[in-house]
């Protein structure tokens, strides 16, 4: 699940658990009310006002079996108690369910045991006025609710945008911060639902109407209720709102809603992969996901952000175990972390080590037997490896040669190897020193056991650990300025679950020694990137140019003139091959 509840809001509201117990406590004590109100007047209407002292025991035996069936039922139908004070429709049914259940249980034991010696009549009558004192509990406050709710100028307008379950969700849980939001009803692209009312709320119009109903009821945060809502529409809202502005703020993609219930502490800020608006190669393919189930894997670099996301998407398929490797002790918690809030660095699965020490990795290679092994440890940032060329060599040619000689030496058949589009053409020591790695896979030998040992070759991932997009949140969070090399300057970019979700498919698209280039795209300007995410701060901060720096390239490229691409079984993918190189420079 994503972040915490509506990251900056003006005020917040603790969420814990003794909050969420005085909320139920108060439903439950309406329930036992009810019962406890209803028994005696219906004993009262049944004898005509008269009060029969001779029947107390039955009286007292019957009220207590009404409040525990009552409590089964409500939770045996998973009833709200929390929201027993806002008029849900859902929430009403239920309970009228629940009363009769009740209502009929009794009157079975009545018939079946003759006890408690009360008339049948009793058990019906007090089913119906229980039902009506809860009715009333929920829905008297619910006005008063509302309306002190308008007569208060400091909560936060709330429009949902998706009147489906997750809007639904979203709506019954804003209800009970009403202290802090106030829902203003719902916008959807489903024409069948204009007008309709979803907790007294209603759907006020489309995506089409969304400047008009800004202008009108000035909400302040519009929630995104719809998981995976394709890029172009998710864009156009953006641009609405900011042009508005309200706030952003959106719920995870389904397969985040584990639990199946969203919760306001998934919905997020709208971050930079939906800004940039691209639609992503998500598509799961049945071949990796075989080839993936009960394998053994092992991840370099399992720290770093490639590294990580590769070891959560592994985890989704099943796989026997994936090993994280990586010389970082605090990221390969987090990676942990990440995946169970329970692990810790105890885990036989967690490896601390440097792949610069061959013998370290021979001897885990051959402890783990890995069927396949992710390298994704590198030193990356240009700027860096230009002033330590140095540290270049020692990570990022010598560090793969150690860990590609140990996959060999160990008989691992599968190994893929992360590169960079800085490897085309390089001009800079990041990218002379992922040519060089590239090199080395290519080099392969044909020896029984190898099946395919490739290179993936891609651009910038957006909000990797030391991307300028996190440069730039960083310089956004201190009022600027932001800081773009020139005005004219082009990079690919790629979201690192897409980066991540390709890489997976390497492994049986590939061919033994081959480079992979990932359709990356168009490139994109960093300074409308930058313009992007200073419209989505709210802020007016200044861009500076500060020039390119020694290396650095004008517009990338994903590959050089002298590399013959294809295209073969993968749209999303292309081929190339790299010279091997000689014996010599293997040792």
């Amino acid at each position: 699940m994503i972040g915490v509840l509506m990251r900056n809001t003006k005020k917040s509201t603790p969420v814990g658990s003794r909050d969420a117990l005085r909320r139920n406590a108060s439903g439950i004590l309406i329930d036992v009310f009810s019962w406890l109100f209803a028994t005696p007047v219906a004993v009262l209407i049944r004898f005509d006002g008269e009060w029969k002292s001779s029947n107390m025991t039955d009286i007292l035996f019957f009220i207590i079996l009404g409040i525990l069936l009552n409590f089964i039922f409500t939770l045996v139908l998973q009833i709200n108690w929390r929201s027993q004070k806002y008029g849900s429709i859902e929430q009403l049914i239920l309970m009228f369910i629940a009363a009769s259940g009740t209502a009929i249980v009794l009157l079975l034991i009545r018939i079946v045991y003759e006890f408690p010696n009360l008339p049948r009549s009793i058990p019906i009558l007090a089913a119906i006025i229980a039902l009506l004192i809860q009715i009333g509990a929920r829905t008297i406050p619910s006005k008063g609710i509302r309306n002190s709710q308008l007569q208060n100028p400091n909560l936060q307008k709330v429009l949902i945008f998706g009147a489906g379950r997750i809007g639904y969700q979203l709506a019954e849980q804003l209800l009970e911060y009403r202290d802090i939001y106030r829902l203003i009803g719902f916008i959807d692209d489903d024409y069948r639902k204009s007008g309709s009312k979803i907790l007294g709320e209603k759907v006020i119009g489309s995506i089409e109407d969304l400047t008009k109903i800004f202008n009108f009821f000035k909400p302040d945060i519009l929630i995104v209720a719809i998981s995976n809502l394709e890029s172009g529409k998710l864009e156009r809202v953006r641009q609405i709102s900011v042009e508005s502005a309200v706030e952003v703020r959106i719920v995870p993609s389904e397969d985040e809603i584990i639990s199946g219930v969203v919760q306001l502490s998934d919905v997020d800020s709208l971050d930079e992969e939906e800004i940039l608006g691209r639609p992503q190669a998500l598509q799961e393919n049945p071949v990796v996901a075989n080839l993936l189930k009960n394998a053994r894997v092992l991840v370099t670099g399992a720290a770093g952000s490639i590294g990580s996301e590769i070891v959560r998407q592994l985890h989704k398929y099943q796989t026997d175990q994936v090993f994280l490797f990586d010389r970082d002790e605090n990221g390969l918690l987090r990676t942990k972390l990440g995946l169970n809030p329970k692990s810790d660095l105890t885990d036989s699965d967690v490896i601390l080590g440097d792949i610069r020490d061959y013998e370290h990795l021979l001897n885990i290679m051959q402890k783990t037997k890995p069927d396949i092994v992710f390298h994704a440890a590198a030193l990356k940032h240009v700027s860096t490896l230009e002033r330590f060329p140095d540290e270049a060599t020692k990570t990022n040619v010598n560090g793969t040669r150690n860990v590609w000689k140990a996959a060999l030496n160990s008989n691992v058949p599968y190994f893929v190897n992360i590169s960079s589009d800085k490897a085309a053409d390089p001009a800079t020591q990041l990218g002379r020193s992922k040519l060089f790695a590239e090199r080395v896979i290519a080099s392969t030998p044909d020896e029984v056991g190898v099946k395919k040992y490739v290179s993936v070759r891609f651009g910038n991932v957006i909000g990797s650990n030391g991307s300028f997009v996190e440069i730039f949140r960083r310089q956004i969070e201190r009022g600027g300025p932001l800081t773009v090399r020139d005005p004219e300057v082009t990079r690919y970019f790629m979201t690192v679950k897409e980066a991540v979700h390709l890489v997976l498919e390497a492994l049986v698209v590939g061919g033994n020694k081959e480079t992979l280039i990932l359709d990356m795209g168009k490139p994109v300007k960093i300074l409308d990137v930058a313009q992007q995410m200073i419209r989505a701060s709210g802020q007016k901060i200044e861009i500076v140019f500060t020039g390119l720096r020694p290396g650095e390239k004008l517009h990338e490229t994903l590959y050089s003139e002298s590399e013959k691409v294809q295209v073969k079984s993968h749209p999303k993918i292309m081929h190339t091959s790299v010279q091997a190189l000689e014996e010599s420079s293997l040792k």
